[in-house]
């Protein structure tokens, strides 16, 4: 059998397509696409496996206004360093951290590993619980290694004082109580702390082992416009 003529499809309706099946031997087919095309002009026949072409997508230009805007503004960047307390107490009548979850193995596990706690502790200026509160930290910990004390910090540093008032700085990272000094960075913020980054420097000061009490210093450095 050979191939078949347009006319032996019908009438074709401009802006359609229609596909034809077409035998050329009992042992081979072969599938072909009959397309109109406009209105007086005429019919064409195209392979199956063919595909037009995309549109180039046009290259963005870059405005000499918005990078002369952009860099204008690195100027007003502010580094402030702050340096706070956090007290953190899970004993006593009205803890400010406790745990909320744990895994069926944390109670055996040398790390506590996979207890979470949520925080709300107070930022003090000094390590005296007493001296001038100044923010809060709000967030969560989880312990997160089988092979050493380390958790992860999901933590925001609530500020209440002076023009700082209603600002906050969020920092997300790995802490090792145990060690000397951790380093965890700051990945934003709000308020006067908008875009901000940097980094937390965080030495414990005093930690009960029995009641699991601490007294942390923070210091913060930050960069934001």
């Amino acid at each position: 059998m050979g191939w078949l003529n347009p006319g032996d499809l019908g009438p074709l309706n401009p802006g359609r397509t229609q596909i034809a099946w077409v035998r050329r031997t009992q042992h081979q087919i072969r599938r072909t696409q009959v397309q109109a095309t406009n209105p007086g002009e005429p019919s064409a026949w195209c392979s199956s496996a063919s595909s037009p072409s995309l549109p180039t997508s046009p290259t963005p230009t870059s405005s000499p206004k918005a990078f002369l805007l952009l860099h204008s503004n690195s100027s007003k960047r502010n580094s402030p360093t702050f340096t706070f307390t956090i007290q953190e107490i899970l004993s006593g009548k009205i803890p400010t951290a406790i745990r909320v979850a744990q895994a069926p193995t944390t109670n055996t596990s040398s790390t506590s590993f996979g207890a979470m706690n949520i925080t709300d502790d107070p930022l003090t200026v000094t390590p005296d619980i007493n001296s001038t509160l100044v923010g809060r930290a709000q967030g969560l910990y989880a312990s997160s290694s089988q092979e050493e004390t380390s958790l992860m910090m999901v933590m925001t540093f609530s500020f209440l004082e002076g023009k700082y008032n209603g600002s906050t700085v969020s920092m997300l990272g790995q802490n090792p109580p145990f060690n000397k000094v951790r380093e965890m960075p700051i990945v934003g913020g709000s308020g006067l702390f908008r875009f901000a980054r940097g980094f937390a420097q965080a030495k414990t000061n005093t930690f009960n082992l029995t009641t699991g009490d601490a007294c942390v210093e923070y210091n913060v450095y930050v960069l934001h416009y």
